[in-house]
């Protein structure tokens, strides 16, 4: 079974493959000596700073990527939604997990993802299988599970129609009770 393709990924390569090809050119224009007039510099200049930029933005992309994938798989084993468990068995600090879960909502990586501020957790798609608003297809993953928390934009409380607990889901979409795990619905 391969690993799901999540998005940017295949951007990713090709950033790296453009950059690389794109500074390999403006090198092989200096070793050359093609440098005869000053257009020949500014293309020259504009090759390998484009090349440059390519490849940060394909490396930047990578790691966010692989750090999207690790993310879900340690959500997916222990969702307790704690971004201090995730900073921890990452080896870094949960600034750097709320940054990068930040730019995964961003870049649309971790859709029917929010996190809760006030209780330094991820309520997430990633760690379970949520319905996307408005009949869109199911996004893949273990049992979904909602946690008690307090709503946020992204986020709605709805009460759970079978024990009563409160629980934070994203907007529009079909969770478990996180006590319970009954279906709750916040459509």
């Amino acid at each position: 079974m391969g690993q799901e393709r999540v998005k940017g990924e295949t951007a990713t390569k090709v950033e790296i493959v453009l950059g690389v090809l794109f500074v390999l050119g403006a090198l092989s224009s200096l070793g050359q000596g093609h440098l005869y007039s000053s257009q020949a510099v500014f293309s020259t200049v504009g090759m390998l700073f484009l090349g440059a930029y390519l490849l940060v933005r394909g490396i930047e992309w990578g790691q966010l990527v692989k750090a999207y994938r690790s993310y879900s798989t340690l959500l997916a084993h222990s969702p307790s939604g704690s971004i201090s468990e995730i900073a921890s068995a990452e080896g870094t600090t949960t600034e750097v997990v709320k940054r990068n879960l930040k730019l995964m909502i961003k870049r649309g990586m971790a859709t029917n993802t929010a996190i809760d501020e006030q209780n330094n957790r991820v309520v997430s798609a990633m760690a379970g299988s949520v319905a996307a608003p408005a009949g869109n297809r199911q996004v893949p993953g273990p049992q979904a599970v909602a946690y008690q928390q307090h709503a946020t934009p992204e986020m709605v409380v709805v009460e759970c129609p079978s024990c009563g607990a409160k629980n934070s889901i994203p907007r529009g979409a079909i969770a478990q009770c996180g006590h319970c795990g009954a279906q709750i619905d916040a459509r």
